[in-house]
C-alpha cells in the first residue's frame, strides 16, 4: 500500500469518525432539548482546538476539514435564509436603519472628540 493510499484511508476514517460524533452529539442534544446546530459548532471548535494543541491532522487533512467547515457555514446561512420571514424582516428594516444611523452618529461624535483632544497634544509636542 502506498503512502497516498494510506493517507486516503486515514482521511476516510477521519471523516467517518467525525460523522459518528456528529450523530451522537445530535442525539444527545435532542434529549436535552437543544438544537443540534449548537453541538455541531461545539464539535468543530473542539476539533480545531485539539488540532492546534496536539497537531492531530496533517496538512491535507486540514484542507478537508476547512472545506467541510466552509460547507457548514454555507448550509447554516442557507438554513437561516429558509427560516427567515421576509415580511417580518421588512417590518424591522426601518428600526434597524434608525439604529445603524444612530451608531454611525455616535462613532462620528467620538472621532470628533478624540480629534479635539489629540490635535492640541500634537501641536504642543512640536
Amino acid at each position: 500500500m502506498t503512502s497516498a493510499e494510506q493517507a486516503l484511508l486515514l482521511l476516510i476514517l477521519l471523516v467517518g469518525a467525525i460523522l459518528v460524533l456528529a450523530i451522537l452529539v445530535k442525539a444527545d442534544l435532542e434529549c436535552v432539548g437543544l438544537p443540534a446546530l449548537v453541538g455541531y459548532i461545539a464539535l468543530g471548535l473542539l476539533l480545531r482546538m485539539a488540532d492546534q494543541r496536539w497537531q492531530l491532522f496533517a496538512a491535507g487533512e486540514q484542507e478537508v476539514l476547512e472545506f467541510l467547515a466552509d460547507i457548514d457555514i454555507i448550509s447554516l446561512l442557507f438554513r437561516v435564509g429558509l427560516e427567515s420571514k421576509l415580511d417580518e424582516l421588512i417590518r424591522q428594516l426601518r428600526r434597524a436603519s434608525y439604529e445603524c444611523n444612530r451608531k454611525i452618529e455616535h462613532m462620528q461624535n467620538t472621532e470628533l472628540a478624540m480629534a479635539a483632544v489629540i490635535k492640541p497634544l500634537d501641536s504642543a509636542g512640536k
